[in-house]
């Protein structure tokens, strides 16, 4: 557990490590590209493209048929705050508008109003006495008259809040169909909307006026919103529609409307603008785009007797009178510059598009080969939004895209470097730990080593040491860490060689030595364990016995030792007061002749005989100690091997057979109890040749059949001569059996058994276990037919067969275990 807690703790580890500088590159980026969407959102930059789009279209040269009369600031808080001193006005007015037939523009500090109620009645009340009070009375109707001329327009001034200034009429709004723009929260996400107003006044003066807001960084809104349904227009909108309204009307009438997919209606005319209301005005944008105006004092203006087409009275001391100026002629002109629907949507694509490129292409790219890329890709933001801008008047803020590769690049160049440092400083750890670990496994130190594996995580000559560990403590019967060290490796390499097979067969293994220490399972070929005291004789020949290894069906079997050459090796004994007297010489001679037989077989899937021997009550056979399980501990259904394990079993066993076969050695008894295996390193040896022809058509005291009935051919039952088709029956038994868990002749008693196995039909493996490919079935029915002469025609044919079938059902599995 607390290994397991420190390996999760490293992971964590990692993790952060890792999140510290790319994820957290990668989360500001992406962050950056979801902020909604503002007109005015980086304006200051966003600008750039604006001042170059301004280059390339006519400048200006003088604003001609425009002047500015520049009132002192006090005489124009004066005359907004007290109507009855607002002569200097009122001359003012009257000299501008009999002296010109356009338009004038007077922008006040604040509303201009006329007083009304009680004081208002008495005024006019002591006028008809008065003459004083006449005067003022008529001064006032006077400025009244003036201020109610169609050709004027007040605007108010305000640095503040937008606030509805009083007397303001609102233009109704046309919502667009289109389904997008239907969903508000999208609607304010990709493209804003005008920005609402702070309450109106109380009372509603009797003088129209229109606010006149700042530019906010170059950007003019014609419309403040109010509520969802309509709009006040900005003092640049309402004078324009005012100059063009003769020009603009058609039949139909005059309509005016706001339109926030597109601009303003105004009569058959559209003024297009942003979502949000906004327009970016050319003129006064940069010195070029600033024309010469004809600037008036207050003096002037009263003095002069004949004035242009359009006249602006504005205070001296307002520094957004000159750009407003130069606004109100660029938007009568067309020079500005506006946004459509389809720009937010094309920036936020543009921008996801940058992040993935910086995210998956750029860490791959050379630095140079990045830097050029990225570098061509601002260049081309920034040239299409010139050549937008200029061409068709659309604002497209390339600076927001361009901030996002410039910073996103160094963060990535950044997360690269770092990620190149770790990752040396980390192969540089891998390779002290592989090191220290193969000297730990030239020493022995298994557990050592594998906790120094556990530090490395993506080295193949880890990978290599992990899975040579896992074979050493396998053989070592430890099979829970051989389990445990297959996992660790196939979590870091899941397709490594065939790591999964390996550790699927060491877990069989493990849970057959669990079995068989929980129970001991009673079955015709099984091996009874026995104490070592119980052996009589400490030495057969000159083999000193170490230890009883079993028991098996003709005698027991005792681990050995060879003192002349230091070897371990398996002694079997065939106990001779299992036979008949008079039965036990021709035993005798047979098992000499059938052991020096099977002595001559030299095959890496056979286990070899070295030595034979005679005692005065036992014959022994000193042969090949095989470190593994008989295959009968697989044979269960909840502890098979993995498939494509049982398929290459078979065909080694195969092999051996058709060795044997051709030396004229027919092994008579092949059963899982009689194959030898090991899973890691791969090992499997067939034992046991020629012993059972021993006790052929021999019986026992009480009538049963030496042997494996189970697993016995037709013709052998009914006591005909045995050839190689034998061995193929029962080899087909065996592979049922390993593959399903499953015997395919069964029976209650020996006389059932024989008679399903002369004459009953089995079951198809793949009825028993659906999982199974086509070829076990094929294969299976073949090796079983009830005559000899339909069956594989040698064992090289069947193990033909079965090299086939893996190379077409497991040919990963093939490929990792070496097999092809």
């Amino acid at each position: 557990m607390t290994a397991l807690k420190q390996r999760w703790a490293k992971a964590i580890w990692r993790a952060v490590l890792a999140f510290s500088t790319r994820g957290m590159v990668v989360v500001l980026l992406l962050g950056f590209c979801l902020l909604p969407t503002s007109f005015t959102r980086f304006a200051p930059l966003d600008l750039v493209t604006a001042k170059l789009a301004s280059y390339l279209v006519e400048a200006p040269q003088t604003l001609r048929g425009v002047t500015v009369i520049e009132v002192p600031e006090r005489s124009m808080q004066l005359w907004a705050s007290d109507i009855h001193r607002a002569g200097p006005l009122s001359s003012l007015l009257s000299n501008v508008l009999h002296g010109q037939a356009g338009f004038v523009t007077l922008v006040l500090p604040q509303p201009i109003d006329f007083p009304t109620g009680p004081a208002s009645e008495l005024l006019q009340e002591l006028a008809l006495d008065n003459p004083q009070a006449q005067t003022l009375v008529d001064r006032q109707a006077y400025l009244a008259s003036l201020l109610a001329d169609k050709r004027l327009v007040i605007g108010v001034s305000s640095s503040r809040q937008p606030w509805l200034p009083a007397g303001a009429k609102p233009i109704p709004i046309v919502a667009s169909d289109t389904p997008i723009w239907q969903h508000e929260t999208l609607q304010r996400w990709l493209w804003g909307s005008p920005q609402n107003y702070g309450a109106a006044l109380d009372s509603r003066p009797s003088v129209e006026h229109f606010p006149v807001y700042a530019a906010y960084n170059g950007i003019y809104r014609l419309a403040y919103q109010q509520d969802s349904e309509q709009v006040y227009p900005h003092l640049l909108l309402h004078q324009l529609k005012e100059k063009q309204a003769q020009v603009w009307s058609d039949s139909k009438g005059f309509p005016y409307r706001w339109q926030p997919a597109d601009g303003f209606v105004v009569g058959n005319h559209t003024i297009h603008a942003s979502a949000s209301a906004g327009i970016v005005p050319l003129w006064g944008l940069t010195e070029r785009m600033t024309p010469y105006i004809e600037r008036l004092s207050l003096e002037e203006g009263l003095a002069r007797g004949a004035f242009p087409e359009q006249v602006y009275i504005v205070s001296d001391a307002d520094s957004t009178a000159i750009p407003l100026i130069l606004s109100a002629a660029s938007l009568s002109k067309g020079d500005y510059l506006w946004q459509p629907l389809w720009v937010a949507p094309s920036l936020k694509l543009f921008m996801l598009l940058a992040l993935c490129y910086l995210i998956f292409i750029m860490p791959r790219l050379r630095v140079a080969t990045g830097v050029w890329i990225t570098s061509a890709l601002i260049i081309f933001a920034f040239v299409s939004a010139t050549v937008l801008g200029a061409v068709r008047h659309i604002w497209v803020p390339a600076t927001t895209v361009s901030l996002l590769l410039a910073f996103g690049h160094l963060g990535v160049l950044i997360w690269r470097d770092k990620r190149t440092k770790w990752q040396a400083l980390t192969e540089q750890a891998e390779k002290a730990s592989v090191l220290q670990a193969s000297i730990h496994l030239a020493n022995g130190a298994l557990d050592d080593a594998y906790d120094v594996l556990q530090d490395c995580k993506a080295s193949g000559e880890a990978f290599s040491y992990l899975y040579e560990l896992s074979g050493l403590y396998a053989s070592k019967r430890n099979y829970e860490r051989a389990i445990a060290t297959l996992d660790s490796l196939i979590e870091r390499a899941p397709n490594y060689k065939d790591a999964k097979q390996k550790r699927s067969a060491i877990a069989s293994v493990h849970r057959s030595q669990q079995n068989q220490l929980e129970k001991t399972t009673l079955m015709i070929d099984a091996t009874v364990a026995i104490d070592a005291h119980k052996v009589d004789r400490p030495v057969l020949g000159r083999y000193e016995i170490r230890s009883a290894l079993g028991k098996g069906a003709m005698g027991q079997v005792y681990l050995g030792f060879d003192p002349r050459i230091a070897r371990q090796v398996a002694i079997k004994t065939l106990n001779y007061n299992q036979f008949d007297a008079a039965a036990l010489p021709d035993i005798k001679q047979r098992f000499f002749r059938e052991a020096e037989a099977a002595g001559r077989l030299n095959h890496p899937n056979i286990v070899a005989v070295y030595d034979l021997g005679e005692e005065p009550d036992l014959a022994f056979i000193a042969m090949d100690y095989v470190d593994g399980s008989p295959l009968s501990a697989f044979v269960n259904a909840d502890n098979l091997l993995p498939v494509f394990e049982v398929y290459r079993v078979i065909h080694d066993v195969a092999v051996a057979l058709e060795y044997a076969h051709q030396h004229q050695i027919v092994h008579r008894d092949i059963k899982p109890g009689n194959i030898m295996y090991r899973p890691v390193p791969y090992h499997l040896k067939v034992a046991d040749f020629g012993i059972a022809r021993l006790t052929d058509n021999s019986q026992t005291t009480t009538g049963e059949i030496l042997g494996s009935p189970l697993y016995m051919a037709p013709e052998q039952l009914k006591g005909k001569k045995v050839d190689y088709a034998a061995d193929l029956f029962s080899l087909g038994v065996t592979f049922y059996q390993l593959l399903s868990g499953e015997l395919p002749f069964k029976g209650d008693n020996l006389a059932s058994l024989t008679y399903e196995i002369i004459h009953g039909k089995h079951k198809s493996v793949r009825q028993v276990r659906k999982d199974l490919p086509t070829s076990a079935a094929r294969i299976t029915n073949q090796a079983l037919q009830k005559d000899a002469s339909d069956r594989y025609s040698s064992a090289a044919d069947m193990a033909a067969a079965l090299n086939k079938a893996i190379k077409r059902d497991f040919s990963q599995e093939a490929k990792k275990a070496g097999f092809v």
